[in-house]
């Protein structure tokens, strides 16, 4: 599955800047795998930077689309783990209240 840029990913550049907002471009590849001791990050292999990573059996078992990415540790284990939380610990904003604010607000 090669990942071709479309308007979606360049939905929020800015003046001088326009980067793919899904992170995927050619530079995105290393012929071999290390470890980031400073990090403290294990860096996978992958020859090819537009490459997006599934698993087709992972796939058809939870039935819906998403990306595989390898967690080892780190800071990107500190970022994933803190995007899971906020996403799961996320309150939805009643709806009497928002009537009661947008009444207030139009007074």
């Amino acid at each position: 599955q090669i990942h071709s840029h479309s308007k979606t990913c360049f939905k929020y550049c800015g003046k001088y800047e326009c980067i793919c907002r899904f992170d995927i471009d050619e530079s995105n590849y290393g012929e071999f795998s290390s470890f980031d001791y400073e990090k403290g990050e294990l860096c996978l292999h992958c020859l090819n930077g537009l490459v997006n990573d599934f698993n087709d059996t992972i796939i058809h078992a939870v039935r819906c689309n998403m990306d595989i990415k390898f967690i080892g540790s780190g800071v990107s284990a500190k970022a994933i783990l803190y995007y899971i939380m906020d996403y799961i610990t996320k309150s939805q904003l009643k709806l009497h209240i928002a009537y009661a604010t947008l009444d207030v607000l139009t007074e």
